[in-house]
């Protein structure tokens, strides 16, 4: 990646995947409103710290957050089916 993008490009990339990641995976109510307090602090300190990367990577991740909510309900509602259908076999014994 560093070749392709360089090192700044990379870093960016890798907050945007980590942000849609998080964003996808975390259903605890305590732990989104942890990332939410946080992630303010730690976009400042980025930019003072002249490292603007996460920021850049959050901004890029906003516009792709529907397809990763969109994602995360599909593989809740195969979850629940595959939950269903286990149960099911597990009911005939």
């Amino acid at each position: 990646f560093h070749r392709a993008f360089g090192v700044r490009r990379t870093l960016v990339i890798n907050w945007r995947n980590t942000f849609l990641f998080m964003i996808k995976n975390l259903s605890a109510i305590r732990l989104l409103a942890l990332f939410a307090f946080w992630l303010p602090l730690r976009m400042i300190y980025s930019l003072v710290s002249f490292k603007p990367e996460l920021s850049i990577g959050f901004f890029q991740s906003l516009p792709l957050l529907g397809r990763a909510l969109a994602r995360r309900k599909a593989v809740a509602s195969d979850r629940k089916a595959s939950q269903t259908s286990e149960n099911s076999l597990f009911m005939r014994v």
